[in-house]
Protein backbone atom coordinates (compact mmCIF):
# COMPACT_ATOMS: atom_id res chain seq x y z
CA UNK A 1 0.00 0.00 0.00
CA UNK A 2 1.38 3.37 -1.38
CA UNK A 3 0.01 6.81 -0.77
CA UNK A 4 -2.19 6.89 -4.02
CA UNK A 5 -3.62 3.69 -2.41
CA UNK A 6 -4.17 5.82 1.40
CA UNK A 7 -6.03 9.01 -1.12
CA UNK A 8 -7.92 6.07 -2.93
CA UNK A 9 -9.39 5.40 0.18
CA UNK A 10 -10.13 8.88 1.60
CA UNK A 11 -12.06 9.43 -1.58
CA UNK A 12 -14.13 6.63 -1.02
CA UNK A 13 -14.80 6.92 2.71
CA UNK A 14 -15.98 10.50 1.94
CA UNK A 15 -17.86 9.62 -1.38
CA UNK A 16 -19.97 6.92 0.41
CA UNK A 17 -20.80 9.35 3.21
CA UNK A 18 -21.93 12.19 0.73
CA UNK A 19 -24.04 9.55 -0.92
CA UNK A 20 -25.76 9.03 2.21
CA UNK A 21 -26.42 12.47 3.05
CA UNK A 22 -27.56 12.74 -0.55
CA UNK A 23 -29.49 9.49 -0.38
CA UNK A 24 -30.45 7.05 -3.51
CA UNK A 25 -32.55 8.60 -5.91
CA UNK A 26 -31.37 12.16 -6.29
CA UNK A 27 -27.60 10.07 -7.46
CA UNK A 28 -29.30 7.63 -9.50
CA UNK A 29 -31.55 9.26 -11.34
CA UNK A 30 -29.05 12.11 -11.52
CA UNK A 31 -26.54 9.21 -13.15
CA UNK A 32 -29.68 8.06 -15.06
CA UNK A 33 -30.19 11.55 -16.37
CA UNK A 34 -26.74 12.14 -17.00
CA UNK A 35 -26.03 9.15 -19.17
CA UNK A 36 -29.47 9.90 -21.33
CA UNK A 37 -28.03 13.44 -21.42
CA UNK A 38 -24.81 11.53 -22.90
CA UNK A 39 -26.52 9.61 -25.50
CA UNK A 40 -28.69 12.95 -26.87
CA UNK A 41 -25.27 14.62 -27.24
CA UNK A 42 -24.03 11.19 -29.17
CA UNK A 43 -27.03 11.09 -31.33
CA UNK A 44 -27.18 14.94 -32.13
CA UNK A 45 -23.19 14.87 -33.23
CA UNK A 46 -24.71 12.04 -35.86
CA UNK A 47 -27.31 14.20 -36.68
CA UNK A 48 -25.20 17.42 -36.82
CA UNK A 49 -22.00 15.44 -38.60
CA UNK A 50 -21.96 17.37 -42.08
CA UNK A 51 -22.67 20.64 -41.00
CA UNK A 52 -19.67 20.24 -38.15
CA UNK A 53 -17.38 19.04 -40.73
CA UNK A 54 -17.55 22.52 -42.28
CA UNK A 55 -16.46 23.96 -38.99
CA UNK A 56 -12.25 24.59 -38.92
CA UNK A 57 -10.34 22.79 -35.87
CA UNK A 58 -10.45 23.87 -33.33
CA UNK A 59 -13.57 25.55 -32.81
CA UNK A 60 -15.32 22.34 -34.12
CA UNK A 61 -13.64 20.00 -31.18
CA UNK A 62 -15.09 23.19 -28.69
CA UNK A 63 -18.67 22.93 -30.15
CA UNK A 64 -18.67 18.89 -30.09
CA UNK A 65 -16.61 19.33 -26.09
CA UNK A 66 -19.07 22.08 -24.89
CA UNK A 67 -22.26 20.52 -26.63
CA UNK A 68 -21.41 16.58 -24.99
CA UNK A 69 -20.66 18.60 -21.20
CA UNK A 70 -24.03 21.20 -21.72
CA UNK A 71 -26.40 17.79 -22.65
CA UNK A 72 -24.97 15.74 -19.73
CA UNK A 73 -25.25 18.02 -17.28
CA UNK A 74 -28.98 18.79 -18.29
CA UNK A 75 -29.50 15.27 -18.11
CA UNK A 76 -27.90 14.93 -14.51
CA UNK A 77 -29.67 18.11 -13.11
CA UNK A 78 -33.20 16.89 -14.47
CA UNK A 79 -32.49 13.26 -12.79
CA UNK A 80 -31.40 14.75 -9.66
CA UNK A 81 -34.39 17.29 -9.31
CA UNK A 82 -37.03 13.56 -9.74
CA UNK A 83 -34.67 11.91 -7.69
CA UNK A 84 -35.25 14.55 -4.95
CA UNK A 85 -39.00 14.41 -5.18
CA UNK A 86 -38.93 10.68 -5.12
CA UNK A 87 -36.50 10.93 -1.78
CA UNK A 88 -39.36 13.22 -0.15
CA UNK A 89 -42.06 10.88 -0.86
CA UNK A 90 -39.82 7.84 0.31
CA UNK A 91 -39.27 10.07 3.85
CA UNK A 92 -42.94 10.43 4.32
CA UNK A 93 -43.76 6.93 3.82
CA UNK A 94 -40.47 5.52 6.69
CA UNK A 95 -38.04 4.52 3.91
CA UNK A 96 -35.56 6.25 4.60
CA UNK A 97 -33.31 3.46 5.47
CA UNK A 98 -33.37 2.25 2.39
CA UNK A 99 -32.53 6.00 0.89
CA UNK A 100 -29.60 6.14 3.34
CA UNK A 101 -27.94 2.45 2.35
CA UNK A 102 -28.80 3.05 -1.31
CA UNK A 103 -27.41 5.98 -1.37
CA UNK A 104 -24.09 4.49 0.42
CA UNK A 105 -23.97 2.53 -2.28
CA UNK A 106 -24.16 4.80 -5.44
CA UNK A 107 -21.89 7.13 -3.72
CA UNK A 108 -19.15 4.22 -3.31
CA UNK A 109 -19.67 4.10 -7.47
CA UNK A 110 -19.00 7.13 -7.81
CA UNK A 111 -15.70 7.29 -5.71
CA UNK A 112 -14.36 3.95 -7.96
CA UNK A 113 -15.65 5.88 -11.21
CA UNK A 114 -13.70 9.11 -9.90
CA UNK A 115 -10.20 6.83 -9.27
CA UNK A 116 -10.41 5.05 -12.01
CA UNK A 117 -10.62 8.20 -14.41
CA UNK A 118 -8.12 9.98 -12.72
CA UNK A 119 -5.70 7.13 -12.75
CA UNK A 120 -6.37 6.74 -16.39
CA UNK A 121 -5.15 9.81 -16.95
CA UNK A 122 -2.26 9.93 -14.92
CA UNK A 123 -1.37 6.36 -16.58
CA UNK A 124 -1.81 7.47 -19.76
CA UNK A 125 0.73 10.61 -19.34
CA UNK A 126 -1.02 13.39 -18.02
CA UNK A 127 1.01 13.80 -14.81
CA UNK A 128 4.56 12.55 -15.69
CA UNK A 129 6.58 11.16 -12.71
CA UNK A 130 3.74 9.60 -10.96
CA UNK A 131 2.60 6.51 -13.30
CA UNK A 132 4.77 4.48 -11.25
CA UNK A 133 3.12 5.19 -8.16
CA UNK A 134 -0.11 5.17 -9.15
CA UNK A 135 0.39 1.81 -11.17
CA UNK A 136 1.57 -0.14 -8.03
CA UNK A 137 -1.63 1.00 -6.00
CA UNK A 138 -3.22 -1.63 -4.91
CA UNK A 139 -6.97 -0.13 -5.42
CA UNK A 140 -6.02 1.59 -8.91
CA UNK A 141 -4.72 -2.43 -10.05
CA UNK A 142 -8.03 -4.09 -8.55
CA UNK A 143 -10.19 -1.61 -10.37
CA UNK A 144 -8.59 -2.03 -13.06
CA UNK A 145 -8.78 -5.71 -13.02
CA UNK A 146 -12.88 -5.56 -13.06
CA UNK A 147 -12.65 -2.17 -15.35
CA UNK A 148 -11.60 -1.58 -18.53
CA UNK A 149 -8.25 -0.17 -18.50
CA UNK A 150 -8.56 3.26 -18.02
CA UNK A 151 -5.68 4.39 -19.70
CA UNK A 152 -6.56 3.25 -22.97
CA UNK A 153 -9.86 4.99 -22.66
CA UNK A 154 -8.61 8.29 -21.17
CA UNK A 155 -6.55 8.11 -24.49
CA UNK A 156 -9.67 7.60 -26.69
CA UNK A 157 -10.98 10.87 -25.19
CA UNK A 158 -8.44 13.08 -25.82
CA UNK A 159 -8.30 12.02 -29.14
CA UNK A 160 -12.05 12.03 -29.43
CA UNK A 161 -11.84 16.22 -28.78
CA UNK A 162 -8.63 16.36 -30.34
CA UNK A 163 -8.05 20.51 -31.88
CA UNK A 164 -6.78 18.87 -34.75
CA UNK A 165 -7.65 16.28 -37.47
CA UNK A 166 -4.20 14.83 -37.39
CA UNK A 167 -3.01 11.65 -35.50
CA UNK A 168 -2.51 11.86 -31.54
CA UNK A 169 1.04 11.77 -31.00
CA UNK A 170 2.09 12.08 -27.45
CA UNK A 171 0.66 9.98 -24.98
CA UNK A 172 -1.09 12.40 -21.75
CA UNK A 173 0.12 16.18 -22.25
CA UNK A 174 1.62 17.33 -25.40
CA UNK A 175 5.40 18.71 -24.35
CA UNK A 176 6.20 22.47 -25.15
CA UNK A 177 7.63 23.30 -28.35
CA UNK A 178 11.34 24.53 -28.84
CA UNK A 179 11.96 27.93 -29.29
CA UNK A 180 11.55 28.64 -32.58
CA UNK A 181 13.92 29.81 -35.37
CA UNK A 182 13.76 31.35 -38.80
CA UNK A 183 12.53 29.53 -41.57
CA UNK A 184 14.45 29.57 -44.67
CA UNK A 185 13.05 32.07 -47.36
CA UNK A 186 10.17 30.70 -50.11
CA UNK A 187 13.18 30.20 -52.61
CA UNK A 188 15.74 28.33 -50.16
CA UNK A 189 12.99 25.81 -49.56
CA UNK A 190 12.38 25.51 -53.01
CA UNK A 191 15.60 24.88 -54.30
CA UNK A 192 16.14 22.14 -51.47
CA UNK A 193 12.96 20.19 -52.71
CA UNK A 194 13.36 20.40 -56.39
CA UNK A 195 15.87 17.07 -55.90
CA UNK A 196 12.45 15.63 -54.49
CA UNK A 197 10.01 16.79 -56.41
CA UNK A 198 9.58 13.80 -59.01
CA UNK A 199 10.09 11.41 -56.02
CA UNK A 200 7.34 12.77 -54.45
CA UNK A 201 3.54 10.91 -55.03
CA UNK A 202 0.09 11.46 -53.37
CA UNK A 203 -1.09 8.32 -51.30
CA UNK A 204 -4.93 7.78 -51.84
CA UNK A 205 -6.78 4.73 -49.61
CA UNK A 206 -10.06 3.62 -50.41
CA UNK A 207 -11.35 1.70 -47.39
CA UNK A 208 -13.17 1.91 -43.94
CA UNK A 209 -15.95 3.75 -46.05
CA UNK A 210 -14.06 6.56 -47.01
CA UNK A 211 -11.14 7.92 -49.31
CA UNK A 212 -7.96 8.40 -46.76
CA UNK A 213 -5.21 11.02 -48.55
CA UNK A 214 -1.35 11.00 -47.46
CA UNK A 215 1.87 11.89 -49.33
CA UNK A 216 4.78 9.35 -50.06
CA UNK A 217 8.06 9.20 -51.56
CA UNK A 218 10.33 6.60 -53.78
CA UNK A 219 13.41 4.57 -51.27
CA UNK A 220 14.30 2.32 -53.54
CA UNK A 221 12.95 1.37 -57.47
CA UNK A 222 9.13 1.20 -57.43
CA UNK A 223 8.96 1.44 -53.66
CA UNK A 224 7.43 3.83 -51.90
CA UNK A 225 7.85 5.09 -47.99
CA UNK A 226 4.41 6.26 -46.11
CA UNK A 227 2.40 6.34 -42.74
CA UNK A 228 0.99 3.71 -41.65
CA UNK A 229 -2.48 5.71 -40.47
CA UNK A 230 -2.25 6.66 -44.30
CA UNK A 231 -3.07 3.22 -45.67
CA UNK A 232 -4.89 1.53 -42.76
CA UNK A 233 -7.76 -0.34 -43.56
CA UNK A 234 -7.46 0.20 -46.84
CA UNK A 235 -8.85 -1.99 -49.56
CA UNK A 236 -7.28 -0.53 -52.64
CA UNK A 237 -4.10 1.38 -52.52
CA UNK A 238 -3.01 3.65 -55.04
CA UNK A 239 -0.35 6.60 -55.77
CA UNK A 240 -0.41 9.50 -58.13
CA UNK A 241 2.22 11.29 -59.64
CA UNK A 242 2.12 13.97 -62.48
CA UNK A 243 -1.22 12.99 -63.39
CA UNK A 244 -0.68 9.27 -63.53
CA UNK A 245 -2.59 6.76 -61.04
CA UNK A 246 -0.89 3.63 -60.30
CA UNK A 247 -2.68 0.71 -57.83
CA UNK A 248 -0.14 -0.73 -55.10
CA UNK A 249 0.87 -3.74 -53.31
CA UNK A 250 1.27 -2.94 -49.46
CA UNK A 251 4.37 -5.09 -48.21
CA UNK A 252 4.75 -3.51 -44.66
CA UNK A 253 2.26 -1.82 -42.39
CA UNK A 254 3.66 -0.82 -38.67
CA UNK A 255 1.31 0.44 -36.73
CA UNK A 256 3.32 1.21 -33.75
CA UNK A 257 5.99 3.20 -35.57
CA UNK A 258 3.29 4.21 -38.39
CA UNK A 259 5.24 3.48 -41.28
CA UNK A 260 3.96 1.61 -44.10
CA UNK A 261 5.76 0.82 -47.71
CA UNK A 262 4.44 0.56 -50.73
CA UNK A 263 5.51 -1.61 -53.93
CA UNK A 264 4.55 0.34 -57.38
CA UNK A 265 5.05 -2.09 -59.90
CA UNK A 266 4.02 -0.36 -62.83
CA UNK A 267 5.50 3.28 -61.94
CA UNK A 268 9.14 4.15 -60.56
CA UNK A 269 11.30 7.65 -59.90
CA UNK A 270 14.79 8.88 -58.79
CA UNK A 271 15.15 7.52 -55.45
CA UNK A 272 15.68 9.39 -52.08
CA UNK A 273 18.57 8.32 -49.54
CA UNK A 274 17.23 7.96 -45.56
CA UNK A 275 19.81 10.01 -43.41
CA UNK A 276 22.30 8.00 -41.31
CA UNK A 277 21.79 10.89 -38.47
CA UNK A 278 19.31 12.85 -37.22
CA UNK A 279 19.34 16.59 -37.94
CA UNK A 280 20.32 18.90 -35.55
CA UNK A 281 18.19 21.89 -34.38
CA UNK A 282 18.97 24.85 -36.75
CA UNK A 283 18.98 22.66 -39.74
CA UNK A 284 17.01 24.34 -42.87
CA UNK A 285 14.79 21.70 -44.50
CA UNK A 286 11.75 21.86 -46.79
CA UNK A 287 8.94 19.10 -46.52
CA UNK A 288 6.50 18.04 -49.49
CA UNK A 289 3.09 16.99 -49.20
CA UNK A 290 -0.47 17.47 -50.33
CA UNK A 291 -1.96 19.56 -47.75
CA UNK A 292 -5.73 19.23 -48.00
CA UNK A 293 -5.35 16.89 -51.01
CA UNK A 294 -4.34 19.88 -53.07
CA UNK A 295 -0.91 19.33 -55.53
CA UNK A 296 2.09 19.04 -53.88
CA UNK A 297 3.49 21.74 -52.24
CA UNK A 298 6.51 22.75 -50.93
CA UNK A 299 6.68 23.55 -46.95
CA UNK A 300 9.35 25.72 -45.51
CA UNK A 301 10.54 24.58 -42.33
CA UNK A 302 13.41 24.08 -39.94
CA UNK A 303 14.57 21.64 -37.33
CA UNK A 304 14.06 23.41 -34.22
CA UNK A 305 14.36 19.87 -31.99
CA UNK A 306 14.89 16.25 -31.79
CA UNK A 307 13.68 13.68 -29.22
CA UNK A 308 12.39 10.60 -28.38
CA UNK A 309 8.61 10.83 -27.87
CA UNK A 310 6.28 8.46 -26.29
CA UNK A 311 2.94 8.03 -27.94
CA UNK A 312 0.10 6.03 -28.71
CA UNK A 313 -0.23 3.69 -31.56
CA UNK A 314 -2.35 4.34 -34.77
CA UNK A 315 -5.04 2.94 -33.05
CA UNK A 316 -4.29 5.24 -30.36
CA UNK A 317 -3.55 2.22 -27.64
CA UNK A 318 -0.09 1.94 -26.00
CA UNK A 319 2.82 3.32 -25.12
CA UNK A 320 5.44 3.89 -28.19
CA UNK A 321 8.79 5.36 -27.92
CA UNK A 322 9.26 6.95 -31.03
CA UNK A 323 12.48 9.38 -32.34
CA UNK A 324 10.82 12.08 -33.27
CA UNK A 325 11.86 15.65 -35.05
CA UNK A 326 10.28 18.66 -34.24
CA UNK A 327 10.11 21.47 -37.14
CA UNK A 328 8.36 25.01 -37.40
CA UNK A 329 6.24 24.20 -40.22
CA UNK A 330 2.74 24.29 -41.28
CA UNK A 331 1.72 20.64 -41.39
CA UNK A 332 -1.95 20.11 -42.71
CA UNK A 333 -3.53 16.74 -43.25
CA UNK A 334 -2.65 15.43 -46.59
CA UNK A 335 1.23 16.07 -45.83
CA UNK A 336 1.98 12.50 -43.48
CA UNK A 337 3.75 10.64 -45.08
CA UNK A 338 5.49 13.28 -46.84
CA UNK A 339 9.74 13.89 -46.80
CA UNK A 340 11.21 16.49 -44.58
CA UNK A 341 14.40 17.27 -47.08
CA UNK A 342 17.18 18.45 -44.96
CA UNK A 343 20.17 18.58 -48.13
CA UNK A 344 19.07 18.12 -52.03
CA UNK A 345 17.98 14.40 -51.83
CA UNK A 346 18.62 13.44 -48.03
CA UNK A 347 15.58 12.62 -46.32
CA UNK A 348 16.00 13.21 -42.80
CA UNK A 349 12.24 12.85 -41.24
CA UNK A 350 8.64 11.30 -42.37
CA UNK A 351 6.24 14.05 -41.95
CA UNK A 352 3.53 12.12 -39.45
CA UNK A 353 1.73 14.71 -37.57
CA UNK A 354 1.56 18.56 -36.11
CA UNK A 355 1.28 19.71 -32.68
CA UNK A 356 -2.24 19.98 -31.32
CA UNK A 357 -1.39 23.10 -28.92
CA UNK A 358 0.86 25.27 -30.91
CA UNK A 359 -0.06 26.23 -34.85
CA UNK A 360 2.92 26.20 -36.89
CA UNK A 361 4.73 23.43 -34.99
CA UNK A 362 4.96 19.61 -36.71
CA UNK A 363 6.80 16.26 -36.11
CA UNK A 364 8.55 14.11 -38.27
CA UNK A 365 9.59 10.02 -37.51
CA UNK A 366 13.48 10.26 -37.85
CA UNK A 367 14.65 8.69 -41.02
CA UNK A 368 17.78 6.67 -39.03
CA UNK A 369 15.53 5.29 -37.00
CA UNK A 370 13.37 3.20 -39.62
CA UNK A 371 15.42 2.92 -42.20
CA UNK A 372 16.31 -0.36 -41.56
CA UNK A 373 12.68 -1.39 -41.34
CA UNK A 374 12.48 0.33 -44.81
CA UNK A 375 15.25 -1.37 -46.59
CA UNK A 376 14.67 -4.76 -45.52
CA UNK A 377 10.61 -4.30 -46.39
CA UNK A 378 12.43 -2.66 -49.84
CA UNK A 379 13.45 -6.53 -50.80
CA UNK A 380 9.57 -8.00 -50.13
CA UNK A 381 7.23 -8.25 -53.05
CA UNK A 382 4.28 -10.18 -50.74
CA UNK A 383 1.20 -8.25 -50.06
CA UNK A 384 0.49 -7.88 -45.91
CA UNK A 385 -3.12 -6.95 -44.61
CA UNK A 386 -3.51 -2.97 -43.83
CA UNK A 387 -4.83 -3.53 -40.38
CA UNK A 388 -8.17 -1.80 -39.13
CA UNK A 389 -9.39 1.22 -39.53
CA UNK A 390 -7.52 3.90 -38.19
CA UNK A 391 -9.47 7.31 -36.30
CA UNK A 392 -10.67 9.61 -38.56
Amino acid sequence: MNLIDLAALAILASTVALGAWAGLFPQLLGLVGAAAGFVVALLAAGWLHAPLAQVDQPMRAFLAGAGLVGLTLIGEAAGSAVGSRLRAAMHANMLGGLDLAGGMVVGLAQGILAIWIVAGLVLAGAAPGLERTVGDSLVVRSINRVLPPAEGVAQQLVSLLAPTDLPQLFAGVEPSPAPPLDLPTSGAARALAQSAVASTVQVVTIGCGRQQLGTGFFVAEHVVVTNAHVVAGGSTISVIREGSTQRTTLVLFDPREDIAVLRVASMTAPSLRLAENPPQRGAQAAALGHPGGRPLTVIPAVVTAEFTAVGPDIYDQGRIPREVIEVRADVQRGDSGGPLLVAPGLVGGIVFGASRTSPGVGYAIAANSVAGEIRDAATRSGAVASGACARE
